[in-house]
């Protein structure tokens, strides 16, 4: 969902207009709106130097996916407290979603907020390629809900008129082509941070199904690791699948790193060659050989000239990490089974 903060100072006219918890900040970048958050936090400063003081506000809050923490599923026929779960049987996730962002707006929750995708089609256009049998219980944010599907793949934004998108994938591959997007350290890419972790490492797994036990093993550098999936309400199939996909990548390491990068024109400029989502690739002479990774996040720095940017980047291994460890955990919350069709 991604946070913004910015400061004013006390006398510039627009802080008394946007000292009001709630507002929406929206950040423009080369006369482009490219971010915005929610104002949920104010801080009021007082910088004194000599005998002269200054009062700053300092503005934050998260993004605008975090409005969805704001509404919850509710039974079906509310008021009416029974049937107590929501069912769906064989609906795509633009069925499920749409369905519950729409009650929650009918109960005032979620003033103006929209969708652009159908029970048919991405908010790109592209058919759901699955269907799902969910039992919702009350009290579940529809943030968790739209985490669902993240875990299984899918993507999800929200634009600053409140229009949220969900896409079987965001983002485009930039590896491809006679121009591709490389970053290459020196050049375009700086001050690197990386991160590496075996800590979740896992190389067997015990899976509790209808059917009852299973194991599923494979093999890693750093031995015998145990995981148990507590999926009693899964049928074996759809068990296995997440059974296979966490031994895939939790037998190895996780890999993920922060760096400083130039927007170049023409080779790394921001928005133009690459954006949030989209697959780029990265050259660091004895430690990445062209590799493909995925620009996870974006951070601006305004505070001085020239704009500063920082970028998150995630591999292929360690992006779908994420997501299997999220589909673990849905599944050991026995709320999602689904099928392809």
């Amino acid at each position: 969902a991604g946070a913004g903060r910015c400061k004013l100072h006390a006398a510039d006219p627009k802080a008394a207009v946007a000292a009001v918890h709630g507002n929406l900040f929206r950040i423009f970048y080369d006369g482009i709106e490219r971010f915005a958050f929610v104002l949920e936090n104010i801080d009021e400063v007082i910088v004194s130097e000599g005998e002269e003081a200054e009062q700053i506000y300092a503005f934050a809050g998260r993004g605008l996916l975090s409005l969805l923490e704001h509404a919850l599923v509710y039974p079906p026929d509310w008021p009416a407290r029974e049937p107590l779960l929501t069912s769906y049987a064989d609906k795509t996730a633009g069925h499920i979603v749409r369905d519950q962002i729409n009650k929650a707006v009918a109960r005032g929750a979620l003033p103006n907020v929209t969708v652009d995708f159908t029970d048919d089609v991405d908010s790109h256009g592209a058919a759901w390629p699955e269907t799902f049998t969910m039992d919702l219980r009350p009290g579940v944010t529809l943030a968790s809900l739209v985490g669902q599907f993240v875990t299984l793949g899918y993507d999800v934004c929200m634009t600053s008129g409140l229009v949220l998108r969900l896409f079987l994938r965001r983002g485009l591959d930039r590896t491809l082509g006679t121009a591709p997007t490389v970053f290459r350290q020196g050049y375009n890419l700086f001050s690197k941070t990386r991160s590496a972790s075996s800590a979740e490492v896992k190389s067997v797994a015990l899976v509790a199904t209808q059917a009852g036990l299973s194991e599923f093993a494979k093999a890693s550098e750093f031995g015998r690791r145990e995981a148990f999936i507590d999926a009693v309400d899964q049928d074996v199939t759809t068990a296995g699948r997440a059974a296979s996909l966490l031994l895939d990548t939790l037998a190895i390491e996780d890999e993920g790193f922060t760096s400083r990068i130039e927007s170049i024109v023409g080779a790394s400029e921001v928005f133009e060659d690459f954006d949030v989502g989209d697959w780029v690739l990265v050259d660091v002479p004895g430690k990445i050989d062209l590799a493909k990774y995925r620009v996870q996040a974006l951070t601006m720095d305004a505070s001085e000239s020239p704009v500063k940017w920082e970028v998150d980047f995630n591999s292929i291994r360690y992006d779908w990490n994420i997501r299997v460890k999220r589909m673990l955990d849905a599944l050991n919350a026995g709320s999602l089974r689904a099928s392809t069709g």
